[in-house]
């Protein structure tokens, strides 16, 4: 079992751009979803169907919303994750050649 640490940078970037597109690909659809439920709940208005569309869209609409957010900011951390371990990893060879310039 090896206990040495890696981190890949490039791991981190396709993994913050796949959460990206996900969220991207998936507020389109989210949002003619929830307009889909809106706009069927008040052509029902008579029917009690009518308005358990309109809360189940009222419901989704906050969470596919939150979701949407949480996989950008999921995105953004990850690539923040990428730049300081090569930032780190800069500095660490950089204090490796002043040393080595001794």
């Amino acid at each position: 079992m090896s206990e040495q640490i890696s981190v890949d940078p490039a791991e981190l970037r396709a993994s913050a751009a796949a959460a990206r597109s996900i969220g991207e690909e998936l507020r389109q659809p989210s949002m003619a979803a929830i307009a889909s439920g809106r706009s069927t709940s008040s052509e029902l208005a008579g029917w009690s169907i009518g308005g358990e569309l309109q809360s189940l869209a009222d419901g989704w609409d906050p969470v596919l919303g939150r979701l949407s957010e949480r996989l950008a900011t999921t995105a953004s951390a990850l690539e923040a994750s990428a730049q300081g371990h090569e930032w780190n990893n800069n500095q660490i060879a950089e204090a490796w050649r002043k040393q080595g310039q001794r």
